[in-house]
């Protein structure tokens, strides 16, 4: 097996319903940055957790997390969380 390095880009966005759009300010972590060494077929976790940075109308909203890797399989649970939750993303190299 041929051993490679993990990126994985995430992204996450907050929807609320009201009349006028407000920005909203949060923060991200995924732990671990990276992971490096991985071999296909390898099962690699990160976890994202996020945080409140602004005392908006979105405080306490719930956060869609997304995530990509290149060449890989990737899965995110729960694909929503809120300040103290942690999101589980699976990626699988190919």
């Amino acid at each position: 097996f041929a051993s490679s390095l993990v990126l994985l880009s995430v992204v996450g966005s907050t929807f609320l319903a009201c009349s006028e759009p407000q920005p909203l300010s949060f923060s991200m972590q995924v732990i671990p940055e990276q992971i490096e060494d991985s071999v296909p077929g390898q099962r690699c976790v990160f976890l994202v957790a996020v945080a409140d940075e602004g005392e908006g109308s979105g405080k306490g909203e719930a956060v869609n997390i997304s995530a990509a890797a290149e060449d890989s399989t990737v899965t995110v649970h729960p694909q929503a969380i809120t300040p103290g939750q942690v999101a589980e993303v699976i990626v699988i190299p190919r």
